[in-house]
């Protein structure tokens, strides 16, 4: 699950910084695509209601729903949330937290909650003969049909497909960004940033 286009990027205020981490999703995408083929599935979230006209950026009509939670649930097993991105920065850095548990009964009560919300199915029932093997397909399924609605009400939940948007294969990071991943290398003030 993935925002549809970046914040920067939708408010046309991506600078060189945030082009080269669009490109970077993307190859990091297109990988995983090449390597996973169907048994990957890559979605946004698009709120069920009309995007007010004028709008420019939309998707099925419709405003993307920003994600910033990061949620990972294995096997029904193992569960956790939370706002960390995987690198050095959030981990020892920023005020980034994840939960993580390994309780089945929970981590499965876990995804469910969330399937019913971003599929449309309050019960449950709409996924609850599904085997696993066909987990992508069934969401790929609902994700094109919503694409294709010709209003947000016809849409089973909020789901569409992701198409991954290539950036700017730009070179420049400056390096007191550099450093910042890397607390270690953090300057002590401001001034020694330049």
């Amino acid at each position: 699950m993935l925002p549809a286009v970046a914040e920067e990027i939708a408010e046309g205020t991506a600078d060189e910084i945030s082009m080269k981490g669009q490109q970077m999703q993307y190859d990091a995408l297109v990988r995983m695509q090449k390597a996973l083929g169907k048994n990957l599935g890559l979605y946004s979230l698009i709120q069920p209601k009309k995007a007010p006209s004028g709008t420019k950026l939309t998707f099925s009509g419709s405003l993307q729903i920003d994600v910033h939670c990061k949620i990972l649930v294995v096997d029904d097993v193992f569960a956790t949330i939370g706002s960390a991105n995987a690198s050095p920065r959030s981990f020892q850095l920023d005020s980034e937290i994840d939960v993580s548990w390994f309780e089945p009964d929970s981590a499965k009560a876990f995804r469910e909650s969330l399937w019913k919300e971003h599929l449309g199915s309050p019960d449950g029932k709409l996924f609850a003969s599904w085997k696993a093997a066909n987990y992508v397909a069934e969401w790929d399924a609902i994700a094109v049909k919503n694409a294709k609605a010709a209003k947000p009400e016809a849409r089973q939940g909020l789901i569409i497909q992701h198409t991954p948007q290539p950036g700017k294969a730009a070179d420049f990071i400056p390096p007191f960004l550099a450093q910042l991943g890397n607390p270690d290398q953090v300057p002590e003030s401001p001034s020694q940033v330049a």
